[in-house]
């Protein structure tokens, strides 16, 4: 019984966290790129974010991201209560930092599932997503990229890069998760419990 108590403690404290996503001005409306399972409503939607990040007046980098996701239902089932529904979501996003020296993309796609247990609109949703993200770093004119170098002492000034994956290389990977949320959208209330989990990766590089 204690174990079910501490994880319902930890469940209400990870609601409160608070972080930074330096991809989306409004991380509140991107949640199904976190958790699939989180198509809260039978609705179509399309969400488009933009951020631009300056330092000193210069351009650091910029992010540019859509989501799109509708249920797999008829216009009936979208007004009929408690019933349970699949949903499909897509999305794209692209960041680029200043003069295009760092590039990354990313594209997705996921399904879900919501079935109702209970009354009030009350759902147990499980989601699944695979992703593909590419990276790719351009140093062409740009000197002393990596002249940083360390050694016991310290910086050495003016040392060339021993990584080589440095310049005009690039590497892609897929990605797999899975989540789950219990969620209400009854009435009165209005309420989401969450979790997700990462299945692993492989990586290509080119």
């Amino acid at each position: 019984m204690r174990k079910i108590y501490t994880l319902l403690i930890l469940l209400s404290v990870a609601g409160l966290v608070r972080g930074q996503e330096i991809n989306f001005s409004r991380v509140q409306d991107m949640t199904i790129w976190y958790n699939q399972s989180l198509k809260t409503d039978k609705q179509n939607s399309l969400k488009l974010n933009y951020r631009s990040v300056r330092y000193g007046g210069q351009i650091a980098y910029n992010s540019v991201a859509a989501l799109f996701d509708m249920p797999l239902l008829s216009r009936d089932g979208k007004n009929k209560p408690n019933s349970g529904y699949f949903s499909f979501s897509a999305g794209a996003a692209s960041d680029k930092t200043n003069d295009g020296i760092l590039n990354n993309t990313l594209g997705m796609m996921g399904i879900s599932y919501a079935i109702p247990i209970g009354r009030h609109e009350t759902y147990l949703a499980a989601g699944f997503q695979g992703e593909y993200y590419r990276s790719s770093l351009n140093l062409a004119g740009v000197s002393n990229a990596f002249g940083d170098q360390y050694d016991n002492y310290g910086p050495i000034e003016g040392a060339p890069s021993a990584d080589r994956l440095a310049n005009g290389w690039s590497y892609g990977h897929f990605n797999a998760n899975a989540g789950i949320s219990l969620f209400s959208n009854g009435r009165n209330d209005k309420l989401v419990y969450r979790g997700v989990g990462d299945a692993g990766q492989s990586a290509l590089f080119l």
